[in-house]
Parts: C-alpha cells; structure tokens; sequence
C-alpha cells in the first residue's frame, strides 16, 4: 500500500506538469502518430514518474526547512501533544535549535520504529504529494491564458478558472502546515507512548536517558 502510494504520488503531478507542458509550449494541433495506444500509454506513465519524482527531490530540498523541519513547528506541536507535563517541559526547556533538532530526530526514530499503528508514514506520504501539487498548480495559475486559450474559455470562465486555482493553492498551503505539526505531534506523542509500554513490557528494545545540555541519549537492547 506505501508503494502503491509512492507511486501515484509521483504519477499525478508528473502528468500535470507534463500537460502543463503541452499547453505552454506546443501548438494546440500537436498530436504523436506512429505509436500505438498502449506504447503511448507505457511512455506517458513513466514518463510522468520521473518528472514526478524529480519535482518530489527538488521540492523536498527547496521547502525541507519551511516546511519540513521548522523549529517552531516541533515546538508548537510538542506544546499540543497529549504527552506527560513533565516531559513536555524537559523537551521544551532545550532552547538551542540544534540540539532541540537533534532531540526531535531522535523521537522521530522511536516513534517509526517502535509503534506499529503509527500513521506517520502515510501523513508525510500525503505532505509530499501536495508539495508537489503545490508547484504544479502555481504553474497552472500563471499559464490560465494558455489554458482558456487551449480549452476556448472566454474570459469571465478564465476569471473563474484564476481564482479557483488561486483558492485551492492557498488552502492547500495552509493544509500543509495543518499536517506537518500533526506528524510533529504524532511524533513526541507515539515516541512517548512507545516508552510507556517499554516500562510495562519485559522485552526491551532500547533505553533512553537524558545527558549534559538535554541531549537525548538511546541505546538498543538487542
């Protein structure tokens, strides 16, 4: 299902920005001849997976600290976590952005390692896939003459057309967020609970201690 997931979220806005491409840059009579259907198809399918997975490394490295790992994102979303007080305040009292960094990688391990029923994954598959929305649909907005053109809209539908795309653009930047500290939160919260059933299980997995400075400190029981 995470494959499955992967894939589809390179496909789509890799085909959107290929058909993007087509409006922009090519004649509105362009057609391919001398392909048969299901070669075309096979093309335009892997086609549209690279340029998707391309969009998903460049977006990924151009956004990684807005939206990914913002400092007062963690700090917002450990301040919202259903986690113990006193924990919250030993997290919270780290103040170095660094070492607080450091802190939350390392919650972030225990919380995908240590708890099944974790959604973390499937959070940062859905974080990824409208990253690369994003971009595509800014793309669309700044080539809506284009597309009126290429569709024979007239110019209160391309009006309509601007500020609907112009509407989704901002309210999925907003979702972004929304999601990010949800998995920021998923986070301390599951990293916390994973612990709590390690003190009432035998079998131990790992130990953590706090050391010099709130450097969190892990050691894997094997």
């Amino acid at each position: 299902m995470r494959i499955l997931g992967d894939v589809l979220s390179a496909i789509v806005p890799g085909y959107l920005f290929l058909l993007w491409c087509r409006i922009v840059f090519l004649p509105k009579e362009f057609s391919v001849t001398g392909l048969d259907e299901l070669s075309l198809g096979i093309i335009i399918f892997v086609a549209s997976y690279l340029v998707g997975l391309l969009l998903k490394f460049f977006l990924e490295r151009l956004f990684s600290s807005v939206l990914r790992n913002q400092f007062s994102l963690m700090q917002k979303a450990c301040k919202k976590s259903e986690i113990d007080e006193e924990e919250k305040k030993r997290i919270l009292a780290v103040t170095d952005e660094c070492l607080f960094k450091r802190n939350y990688y390392i919650h972030y391990y225990i919380a995908v390692n240590y708890n099944a029923n974790s959604s973390i994954g499937t959070i940062e598959m859905q974080i990824a896939f409208i990253r690369s929305m994003m971009a595509v649909i800014l793309l669309y907005i700044i080539a809506v003459p284009n597309i009126a053109s290429y569709i024979d809209l007239n110019c209160n539908y391309s009006l309509g057309l601007f500020i609907c795309l112009l509407l989704v653009e901002i309210l999925i930047t907003l979702l972004i967020f929304s999601l990010q500290v949800k998995v920021h939160k998923l986070v301390w919260e599951d990293s916390f609970y994973a612990e709590e059933n390690k003190k009432n299980n035998k079998r131990v997995y790992y130990e953590k201690e706090f050391i010099a400075g709130g450097i969190v400190r892990i050691t894997i029981v094997l």
